[in-house]
C-alpha cells in the first residue's frame, strides 16, 4: 500500500473515498460518482481536495468513528497545513501539507490505515 504521503491528489481523493468514507465508485450511461452506500445518494463531483465541504464530510466521519482533531497554519518560508487526528486512546496521527484539503486527508487516511494495522 502507498504511503498517504506519496500519493497523487487523485489517488488520495479516490483512497479518502473509499478508505474513510466507505463508498465505491460507480459508473453507467447516466451518470457516474461516489456511491454512499448509507443514503444510496450518488455524489459527484466530489473532492476534498478542493471543496471545504466535501472535506467536512471526511473529518465528521473521522469524528464519528471516534477520532478528534485540530488544523493548524503554519508559516516557515511558506503556509503550511499541519493536521492532528487523535482517538484519546492509541493513536495521534499528524500530516502536514501545503493546503488543507491535502493536511485533512493525510492525516486521516494514516489514521484509519494504523487503526487497521497498516501505515
Amino acid at each position: 500500500m502507498t504511503p498517504a504521503e506519496q500519493l497523487s491528489d487523485e489517488q488520495l481523493v479516490k483512497a479518502a473515498a473509499v478508505e474513510i468514507m466507505g463508498w465505491r465508485y460507480v459508473h453507467n450511461t447516466c451518470r457516474s460518482g461516489w456511491l454512499d452506500p448509507t443514503s444510496k445518494r450518488l455524489r459527484y463531483p466530489w473532492n476534498p481536495l478542493t471543496d471545504a465541504n466535501d472535506r467536512d464530510m471526511v473529518v465528521e466521519r473521522m469524528e464519528e468513528m471516534g477520532w478528534s482533531w485540530r488544523m493548524e497554519s503554519v508559516w516557515n518560508e511558506g503556509q503550511y497545513y499541519q493536521v492532528w487526528f487523535e482517538d484519546g486512546k492509541e493513536w495521534d496521527i499528524t500530516a502536514t501539507a501545503d493546503t488543507p484539503g491535502r493536511a485533512v486527508l493525510i492525516a486521516a487516511l494514516k489514521a484509519v490505515r494504523a487503526e487497521k494495522g497498516g501505515e
